[in-house]
């Protein structure tokens, strides 16, 4: 059941538009002291805590981060091979597991691209 109602929200997730009001109450907070920046795609200055990010804006970083995205999982093959990666992710060496940061940087997807395909579908 929770397998196929997440296969086929992001099977669906590209078929959305953005809309600026739509996303108000996903709203993220810019304090760079209080949330470590990542960018996404390596688009200097993007990430959530970026204030060139503009969530739901055709002007910033989330515009062309999420361009890069429905183009990256446009296809259903692509999404179902994202789930198939969420379901069963490459194993994790012990070291690597002592910490997040480590367990982050080799994490496929990115745990950052994954938030954004979260964020494009609701």
């Amino acid at each position: 059941m929770k397998f196929s109602l997440l296969l086929g929200l992001l099977i669906n997730l590209l078929s959305f538009a953005s809309v600026s009001a739509f996303f108000t109450a996903f709203a993220m907070n810019n304090d760079a002291s209080r949330s470590k920046r990542r960018e996404i795609y390596d688009i200097p200055g993007s990430g959530w805590a970026s204030p060139k990010w503009n969530w739901g804006s055709a002007l910033g970083t989330g515009h062309d981060a999420a361009l890069i995205c429905r183009r990256q999982w446009g296809s259903t093959d692509a999404r179902k091979a994202l789930v198939e990666a969420l379901l069963n992710p490459n194993h994790v060496s012990d070291e690597t597991l002592s910490s997040i940061e480590l367990a982050d940087e080799n994490r496929q997807p990115p745990f950052e691209e994954v938030k954004l395909v979260l964020g494009l579908a609701w």
